[in-house]
């Protein structure tokens, strides 16, 4: 009786982790965030060394901003307009991570008039960012997959933003 409850107790322990309802979390390996399903004990590994866009800092950002060249890139806001009503980084222009696939499926003309600029074409410099950089990273990488090769991704993002330009 007594081996018998060991064996069904280390079954069950075994079994529990598969059992478990999978989480996904964000993680950042080789600096190319991805998810890695948490599944307890055992967890799966995303290495990616093809990072599609180019990682930019706060400096690059003040950068582009003090040159004035707005007509060379396209600084995409990927929010929700809730977000960006309370600010948002100067030229920057707020297509939705919510609406990205439906926003890039509209026609040229469709998308002026939804988002008031013109679609980029997909050779234009484009640079994502979003609060904490999550959401700026998935959509860097749909415009990669749709086919856009010119991609910046502002990591830091607008919670980075904020907190370096206080007092200015």
């Amino acid at each position: 009786m007594s081996s018998r409850r060991i064996l069904t107790q280390t079954f069950l322990r075994h079994h529990r982790i598969l059992l478990q309802r999978p989480v996904a979390r964000p993680a950042v390996v080789i600096n190319k965030p991805c998810l890695i399903p948490a599944t307890g004990l055992f967890k799966a590994q995303c290495y990616s060394t093809d990072r599609v866009y180019n990682v930019l800092d706060f400096n690059d950002i003040q950068k582009l901003i003090k040159e004035g060249h707005q007509q060379d890139y396209i600084l995409l806001d990927v929010r929700e307009p809730k977000e960006v009503e309370a600010g948002y980084i100067p030229t920057a222009k707020n297509v939705p991570l919510t609406q990205f696939t439906y926003a890039w499926s509209l026609s040229d003309k469709d998308f002026e008039d939804q988002y008031g600029f013109k679609k980029p074409n997909k050779d234009k410099r484009l640079i994502t960012y979003c609060l904490k950089g999550i959401r700026s990273t998935s959509a860097v990488e749909y415009l990669s997959k749709l086919g856009y090769t010119n991609l910046d991704n502002y990591i830091g993002s607008y919670a980075d933003y904020v907190e370096k330009t206080k007092g200015e």
